[in-house]
């Protein structure tokens, strides 16, 4: 099943992640400390909805990009498909060093049951990721 999810912002030291990163956070406290205070309300976490993080690491300039395309639950399996975007050689980015990163958030409705699951992060069609979470 697809399911719908809203882009969000988590406010963080961007340098926290400075290699790639895949996060499913299932309460504000996980929130808090992963990310800090400042995370949740940025991205305005009440636990009624998991967050779902993926971080490209430290990329050399501007123009880089990280972005979630869909989140399938397949029985106890979360789906996270993303895709990387590339500066091409023409564009202007800036010049200093950048760590892009993208993160939505999934209603916990969508989850009739409760217990472990695991969330499988995939670029394109190849899986990079494998995260256990609980709700």
């Amino acid at each position: 099943m697809v399911l719908a999810f809203r882009r969000t912002r988590l406010d963080h030291d961007p340098a926290l992640f400075k290699s790639q990163a895949f996060n499913v956070l299932t309460n504000p406290r996980a929130l808090a400390r992963t990310y800090g205070e400042g995370a949740v309300k940025s991205a305005g976490a009440a636990g009624r909805e998991i967050v779902i993080a993926v971080h490209r690491g430290l990329c050399p300039t501007g123009g880089y990009a990280i972005v979630i395309e869909s989140v399938e639950l397949v029985a106890r399996m979360l789906v996270v498909r993303f895709r990387h975007v590339n500066p091409s050689p023409s564009d202007f980015v800036t010049l200093i060093p950048t760590y892009p990163s993208d993160a939505v958030m999934v209603s916990r409705h969508c989850f009739s049951l409760r217990g472990a699951f695991r969330a499988e992060f995939s670029l394109g069609d190849r899986k990079v990721a494998s995260v256990p979470f609980v709700l």
